[in-house]
Order: C-alpha cells, then sequence, then structure tokens
C-alpha cells in the first residue's frame, strides 16, 4: 500500500529448495532417500491393518477371476481387469492365496502411491511442501483403507500417479523417452482399469503436443499395440468379440444405465455427485480446509504453481469429474483418481501459508500478525487429524448404524435391502440394517469379524444336510451370497431376491466355487427352489431374507457374540421344496 492506495499484488513465487544452477534454475537434487522413506514407512503402516477377508461383491469377483477367468459368470466383472486377474495369478503362488495377492498388490500400491505424488509434486512445488503434500496423501483414509483391501483403486492410483509424472516430465523437459515411459505406463493402467484410458486420455493427448508428427505417431503406434498386447487376450478369454461387448453393454445397462444422465433419472446423477462428494471429503478430511485459509496469500491456494502446471491439473481433472457426475460413480474409491490433484492444491496452500505473512502486516493500526506457522507443527497436526479419523471415523459410523437407535432411523426412514422391499423389519439385526452393511466395509475390523464368526456358525452345521439361503445385492449394499460361496464352497448357497420384471424368487447357485451367475439371470427369478433331498436345515445368514418365511416354517434366531443373528429353519422330514411368492411391493418364503 502506497499513500493509502491499494497496490495490486504479484504473487511471490515459491522459495526455491537446494543450490541454484548458473542461470538461476534449481539444481534437483536425487529424491531416493526421501522416497524410499515415504514408501517403508506406509508399507510399515499399512500390514497391520490389512483386511482379512474379502471386502465386498467385486472383491471376491476379482479372486474368483483369478482362479478361473469367466467374463460371463462376472468372474470378473466387465471389462475385464486383466492385468490385475493376470498380475493376481502371478502372486498367488508366491504369497499363499489368491485373496492373500490381491491385498498384497494393493498394499504395496498404496505405499507407493504417495512416493510417486512426492516426486510429481516436487516438480510443481519446492521439495518440502512436496513430502509434506505426499504424507497427508498416504495417510488419507480413503487411500489406507483403499490400500488395505484386494480392489483395482490403489493400483489404479499408483499407475495414473506414474502417468502423469511421465507425462509432466516429458513436456517440461521435452523428452521423447519420457513420452513413451508415459505411453507405456498407461497401457498397463489400462490393463488394470480399462476405464482409465478413456478418462485419461486427455492428459496423454496433452503429452502429445510438444512433438513432431513423427514421434506423435510413434507413440500412437506403440500405444496401440501395446494395448493390443492385453486386449487381444481378454477378448479371446472373454468368447470373443461379440460375447466381450455384449456382457460389457448387459452391465451397463444393469449400472451404468440408472445413474447416467443420458439415460437414468436425475437421482442416478445425485447418487453418483454423493457418493464422489464422500470419497472427496473422507479423502481430504481437515485439509480441505488448508486452501481456503490460503486464499488471502498473493495468487491464493495455487500461488505456488505456475500457469503450466494449473493447466496440467485441470486437463487431468476435467474429463474424470465430468464422467463421475454425469455417467457413473460405483462407490467412493473411483475419488481416487483425482484425489492427488487435491493433495497437490493442498501442498501449494501450504507452501502459501508458511512462505507469506498474514495480510494483516499490511492493515493500517492492525496488531503485528502471528510469524507464519511452522511446517512441521502444520503437517503433524494434519496428519494426527488423518489418523484419526481412519481409525475413529469409519468404526463410529459402523457403530452408529449398527446400534438399536441407526436401525430404527433407517426403518422409520424407509431404507430398505435390495432383497427386501417389504416392509416387514421384525427380524432385522441391527448390525444387520441397510446401511450397517453398507458401512461394514469401510471399516475393516468389523468386517472381519463380522465374516468371521458368520462362518464359525455356520460351519457348526454339516454341509450334508444344511443348505444356505443369501440375499443377492450389489457392490454397496450386498447379500452374502458371493463371499459365502466363495469361503464356504463345501454348501450349496442359494440366492434370492427381486429380478428385473420385479418377482420375488430363487436366482442363483453357488457351490464348488462354481456359481451360476450371470446378469441374464437377473431378467428372471424362479418362484421354486428344489433342494437336495438330504436337506433338513435352512440357514439364513441376511436378516431381510429371514424376515420373509412363513409363520408356519419352524426356525431358531441365534444371535453370534458380535451382534449378528442367523436364521436356521427346520424343514423336518417333510419335502425339498421352497415357494417364494410376491406381489407388488411383499414378499414370502415357505416350503411346500
Amino acid at each position: 500500500m502506497q499513500d493509502g492506495v491499494p497496490q495490486p499484488v504479484t504473487p511471490i513465487p515459491p522459495a526455491k529448495e537446494g543450490p541454484l544452477n548458473e542461470d538461476g534454475s534449481e539444481t534437483r537434487r536425487a529424491p531416493a532417500g526421501i522416497a524410499a522413506a515415504l514408501f517403508v514407512a506406509f508399507l510399515v503402516m499399512r500390514l497391520p491393518f490389512r483386511g482379512e477377508f474379502l471386502i465386498n461383491w467385486d472383491s471376491v469377483q476379482f479372486a474368483l477371476g483369478v482362479e478361473a477367468f469367466d467374463l460371463t459368470a462376472h468372474q470378473p466383472h466387465p471389462p475385464g481387469y486383466i492385468g490385475y486377474i493376470f498380475l493376481g495369478q502371478i502372486l498367488a503362488p508366491v504369497v499363499g492365496g489368491i485373496p492373500e495377492a490381491l491385498t498384497w498388490i494393493s498394499i504395496v500400491t498404496g505405499a507407493m502411491a504417495p512416493v510417486v505424488l512426492f516426486l510429481l509434486a516436487r516438480r510443481m512445488l519446492p521439495e518440502r511442501f512436496a513430502a509434506t503434500a505426499a504424507i497427508l496423501f498416504g495417510v488419507s483414509p480413503l487411500l489406507w483403507h483403499y490400500g488395505s483391501v484386494a480392489l483395482t483403486y490403489a493400483p489404479e492410483v499408483m499407475l495414473g500417479l506414474l502417468f502423469a509424472l511421465f507425462v509432466h516430465r516429458a513436456r517440461e523437459e521435452n523428452r521423447v523417452r519420457d513420452l513413451m515411459a508415459a505411453t507405456a505406463v498407461f497401457t498397463v493402467l489400462g490393463s488394470v482399469r480399462q476405464s482409465a484410458l478413456i478418462l485419461l486420455l486427455p492428459l496423454w493427448m496433452l503429452g502429445l503436443l510438444g512433438y513432431g508428427w513423427r514421434v506423435r505417431a510413434a507413440a500412437v503406434a506403440f500405444m496401440t499395440a501395446a494395448s493390443l498386447a492385453w486386449t487381444i487376450p481378454l477378448v479371446r478369454a472373454s468368447g470373443g468379440v461379440l460375447s466381450y461387448l455384449g456382457e460389457a453393454s448387459a452391465l451397463a445397462d444393469l449400472a451404468v444405465a440408472r445413474t447416467t444422465i443420458l439415460t437414468g433419472a436425475f437421482t442416478g446423477v445425485l447418487q453418483n455427485i454423493g457418493l464422489l462428494a464422500v470419497g472427496l471429503i473422507v479423502g481430504m478430511h481437515v485439509t480441505v480446509f488448508l486452501p481456503w485459509i490460503a486464499r488471502s496469500r498473493p495468487g491464493g491456494a495455487l500461488g505456488a504453481l505456475r500457469a503450466s502446471d494449473r493447466r496440467f491439473l485441470l486437463t487431468w481433472v476435467a474429463l474424470p469429474l465430468v464422467f463421475f457426475i454425469l455417467v457413473h460413480t460405483g462407490q467412493p474409491g473411483y475419488a481416487l483418481m483425482i484425489l492427488p490433484i487435491g493433495y497437490i492444491w493442498v501442498g501449494s496452500a501450504i507452501a502459501q501459508v508458511v512462505t507469506h505473512p498474514s495480510p494483516r502486516r499490511s492493515r493500517p493500526g492492525a496488531g503485528a500478525a502471528p510469524n507464519p506457522p511452522g511446517l512441521t507443527p502444520v503437517a503433524a497436526i494434519l496428519a494426527a487429524c488423518a489418523v484419526l479419523s481412519f481409525f475413529g471415523l469409519s468404526s463410529l459410523a459402523y457403530r452408529a448404524a449398527s446400534s438399536d437407535l441407526g436401525a430404527r432411523i433407517q426403518t422409520r426412514a424407509g431404507i430398505h435391502s435390495p432383497a427386501d422391499r417389504t416392509t416387514s423389519h421384525l427380524e432385522w439385526a441391527p448390525t444387520q440394517s441397510p446401511l450397517a452393511q453398507a458401512l461394514r466395509q469401510y471399516s475393516i475390523p468389523h468386517h472381519d469379524l463380522y465374516w468371521a464368526r458368520l462362518m464359525e456358525f455356520i460351519q457348526t452345521h454339516q454341509p450334508e444336510d444344511s443348505v444356505l439361503l443369501t440375499a443377492i445385492g450389489g457392490p454397496i449394499i450386498s447379500g452374502s451370497f458371493r463371499q459365502l460361496g466363495y469361503y464356504l464352497p463345501e454348501y450349496r448357497v442359494y440366492a434370492v431376491g427381486w429380478d428385473r420384471a420385479g418377482a420375488f424368487g430363487y436366482l442363483f447357485e453357488s457351490h464348488g466355487r462354481k456359481s451360476t451367475y450371470t446378469v441374464a439371470g437377473l431378467n428372471t427369478s424362479s418362484a421354486t427352489l428344489n433342494l437336495p433331498p438330504e436337506t433338513r436345515w435352512l440357514v439364513i445368514p441376511d436378516a431381510d431374507v429371514a424376515a420373509l418365511l412363513e409363520p408356519a416354517l419352524p426356525r431358531v434366531r441365534h444371535q453370534l457374540s458380535n451382534g449378528t443373528v442367523v436364521t436356521v429353519a427346520d424343514l423336518g422330514n417333510g419335502p425339498r421344496r421352497l415357494r417364494f411368492a410376491s406381489e407388488g411391493a411383499r414378499a414370502s418364503i415357505g416350503a411346500d
């Protein structure tokens, strides 16, 4: 301010780290020590908290796909994830099992992701702020969760970050080898999650812009050849082009059509927004307030970034954000693709807060502003909040949803499981309420305890005279059909639910890890189910299915130590046929 007149503020460039070259440019030091420390720290932190049981419906399908690839039976579901499946097949004999292999993939890539973020962020920010952003990203509850369970989101974010790193180097340093490295990583990422090829394509195209047509043609040719290297085996394993496209189209019609703005109701878009918002809010936790704190610094929260880096990040986030809002978001893990951008934003905000004095210093009559906070206390506080949110938030949310009060609130709110559209919830157990089922997969200790206790009880019944009657649902609120079919292959597991025509009945069977599940099978349910002649006990682990049993069918409700309720129906010496009836929103299960 001069003579009382405010002067325009010129953003102050971030302080350089390390010695400078003769031309004033920064000499970048080898980051190997910091990168190694980050990797080891996050690997060690995740090991004690990794999931013991496959975390959800998709997770089981990946494990089944590693064992016997069959896209028709959703082993795994389309579009196939063949790179992920192939890696699981390689690692399973080494680590002692398929679930363990898939979990280890997430643990290692989840620990690697902050390392790669550090390497990328230090190209945009001073090294200490890049390291701070990487640490905060590493303790993000979202990354921590998906980096501890057998799903594809941790490898996706790690490979996506590595791809972005090479694209940034290719643009800034104009080296063809970096462009080709980016292309190679991009094709590997596409084999792990095929959707990433579309969503991150603009970033790859941005990397091509600085090169002549010969280099671009070579990159496109390399990209095509490398993609065919996994596309051809994928299509062949799926039964050919028509079969592959048919299965992908059927799943899109089932899952995506109801959420996309093109064919679904606006409620589908609201669902997308809700899941994405949950992913970003949980993923960013309290760090989301730092850009707001830095808004008054010169250049705002992004003031430590160059204009070219801002354009780079915008190109990265634009298409995924539009897709996740207007087309499909399946679960909060989708947000991991764009979450690193938020942490680079946070790193810039911290740099602005730490390196620039408070604007109060310029106000006439204002007292002296406190010195900018040191970086170490800021990072320590935020990291502590993230760790506490990981250990406390998911557990607290699950405990609330699985309490008696939580179950009553859900009942009054009309929240129903996919297997139960009736108004009868008399046999609900709070731990098996719809919201508790949805939240349990995000509290790994509760999830592992639930399945351990459930399977211990079921195994007190002999598979020769007992069958399991389970609900079938989606990846967010699932019945136990997929998990029990995988972990208890000696039992016959039957899935019941509402078909796409609106009738309740028998849908699928699993035995010996062979399942009759197909998307086409959801079109029509059966009104009857003929059980093996030696069947005596009908074990029902899903409370919403047990609530549909007709009163005349004898049953006993067993409450396990963790609050789970399992219903066992005695079929006696009578006929071995179940009868399903439904009318409108009501259904029942009886025996003939």
